[in-house]
């Protein structure tokens, strides 16, 4: 709001220049060049637009009132400006007009109607040049990072845990490395990470914590009086939404707005259109979740791991931690479910299991992170039947949409 308010005063203002008449060169306005002649000329922005000057008076006298009673008008005014100009060059020597042709903001690029006009009644000889920056391809290296001691001491500072780390190497890391090695280092050696953006819109990552943070509350209050969720309880809430309202504007505050719960939030029209389309996503997860019921919630937002050690080509072995944050598990007919929200992007199907470490393109990294997850849980419990499921929530509203991860079809 700040920006928004200063940036239009500094637009309203102009600047006035100062010199001593006397010496060196006087930058001057068309007014102040009344009754004085010049030998040598150089006019500014000769734009249309900027001389005469564009747009009607801010008066509260309509045009042809103004006319009719004989008023000052835009003519008028473009008529003096005329006779300012056309009296400013009669006696110079040498004149140099220049005009601005790319087009920005207001200015059209265009030059005034005076220099056309001296363009076609002109009878002295006119030179017309054109002067622009040339752009020239610049040539880029490529960014090559040597790992050695250094960048090796930080990968195991940051993640052996043998040697003090803390961090667990996600999904989400492992998908950054298949993506893009030089990525991985930035943000997991060098730890340079993208800037934060203060912006009063909703982006795609804030738009998926909030609908996160909503399906985790209401997920809470079903499974309050007992982990089975049926579709009995599903409908009831279904039928009186105040509910997902209420989640969901939780959500909000502590997520966008970073206010506490009892304050009240101020939406604007975006944030509002954002908040009808979220609580339709989080209806349409309990509609697919109403045909798959009745099951057994496990965990919310869960953190898995496992420990695993990995042993480099120097000999040492480095204990690292392997997991995430899993957004759902439960149980049905003795299968544990895996469920990861996606509210954005679509299904990749690959070709073979081998597809989930490709470099080559765009690999499927939402399936890789759900068989991540299911194997760190399967050798955790061998006994159980694990099933990994991704939940694409746009896509939800399909009677026929499944949940179920396909490979080859």
């Amino acid at each position: 709001t700040f920006n928004g308010l200063l940036t239009g005063i500094l637009h309203a203002l102009s600047i006035p220049f100062h010199g001593e008449p006397a010496v060196g060169v006087q930058v001057m306005g068309v007014l102040e060049t009344r009754n004085l002649d010049f030998n040598n000329l150089l006019i500014l922005s000769l734009n249309e637009g900027q001389l005469p000057k564009s747009g009607n008076e801010v008066s509260f006298i309509p045009y042809n009132l103004r006319k009719a009673f004989g008023m000052t008008t835009i003519e008028h005014k473009n008529a003096v400006f005329a006779y300012y100009f056309y009296r400013l060059i009669q006696r110079a020597d040498e004149i140099t007009l220049l005009y601005n042709s790319s087009t920005e903001g207001l200015n059209k690029g265009e030059m005034s109607r005076f220099m056309l006009q001296l363009l076609v009644e002109w009878p002295f000889e006119i030179k017309r040049e054109l002067l622009e920056a040339d752009q020239l391809p610049t040539s880029s290296s490529d960014i090559s990072i040597k790992k050695g001691e250094r960048v090796m001491n930080q990968l195991y500072k940051r993640f052996d845990w043998n040697k003090g780390a803390t961090s667990i190497l996600s999904p989400s890391a492992l998908n950054k490395y298949i993506d893009c090695p030089l990525r991985f280092y930035f943000q997991y050696v060098a730890s340079i990470n993208e800037p934060e953006d203060v912006t009063i819109e909703i982006d795609s990552p804030t738009f998926g914590i909030i609908f996160h943070h909503a399906a985790k509350l209401i997920y809470q209050y079903l499974s309050s009086n007992g982990n089975i969720i049926t579709k009995e309880c599903i409908d009831k809430l279904l039928h009186d939404p105040k509910h997902i309202t209420t989640f969901l504007d939780i959500a909000f505050k502590e997520d966008f707005f970073k206010i506490k719960v009892e304050e009240k939030a101020q939406y604007n029209g975006t944030q509002l259109i954002n908040f009808k389309v979220i609580e339709t996503y989080l209806k349409q997860l309990l509609e697919l979740d109403k045909r798959y019921a009745p099951f057994n919630i496990v965990n919310l937002e869960d953190k898995i791991y496992e420990e695993y050690p990995l042993q480099t080509p120097d000999g040492t072995t480095i204990m690292l931690h392997l997991g995430g944050i899993v957004d759902r598990s439960d149980t049905k007919d003795g299968i544990f479910r895996i469920v990861d929200y996606k509210t954005g992007g679509n299904p990749i199907i690959p070709t073979e299991v081998a597809d989930l470490f490709n470099r080559d393109g765009k690999h499927a990294d939402y399936i890789f992170q759900a068989f991540l997850y299911s194997v760190i849980i399967f050798r955790q419990q061998p006994t159980l039947q694990v099933k990994p499921a991704l939940l694409y929530i746009h896509k939800a509203a399909d009677t026929n949409y499944s949940s179920d991860i396909l490979i080859g079809q």
